[in-house]
């Protein structure tokens, strides 16, 4: 659901006080971060048709330094794990996201940037129902 990887990029923008302002995508710009999309699945099915959910997301982190490129996940991680409350509209409700991989080496881009990259798994549910094959809020 985009919804949650727009709450995810926003929360970190605003908790890094602008420092880090995630793209989405798998390739992040030089000293920034990228978050993608990787799998999801459906935990629970809900009646009338809402369900939980799980999906998980790649984060890269690109930098001339290797030491930035690892602080710039370690502290989205902490952004994103370390907390007691998440997220929730009408139609969705964060449970939780957790690290799935930490920060590791993934390769050197034309000999001048480290790549890292990491993962998270957020679980959440879609509150959206169906009633009479027509999706709605209520």
């Amino acid at each position: 659901m985009t919804q949650i990887l727009d709450w995810i990029c926003d929360l970190i923008e605003e908790q890094s006080e602008g420092a880090i302002k995630p793209v989405i995508g798998s390739l992040p710009p030089m000293g920034g971060v990228a978050i993608q999309q990787s799998s999801g699945n459906v935990i629970a099915p809900y009646f009338p048709r809402s369900q939980a959910i799980r999906e998980t997301y790649v984060v890269n982190a690109k930098s001339d330094s290797q030491y930035t490129a690892m602080q710039l996940l370690e502290t989205v991680h902490q952004i994103l794990t370390k907390r007691t409350a998440y997220g929730e509209t009408d139609d969705w409700q964060i449970i939780t996201i957790r690290t799935l991989n930490t920060p590791d080496y993934l390769g050197q881009e034309n000999n001048e940037a480290y790549l890292y990259g990491s993962s998270i798994e957020v679980s959440y549910f879609d509150r959206i129902q169906a009633d009479n094959g027509e999706v709605t809020n209520e």
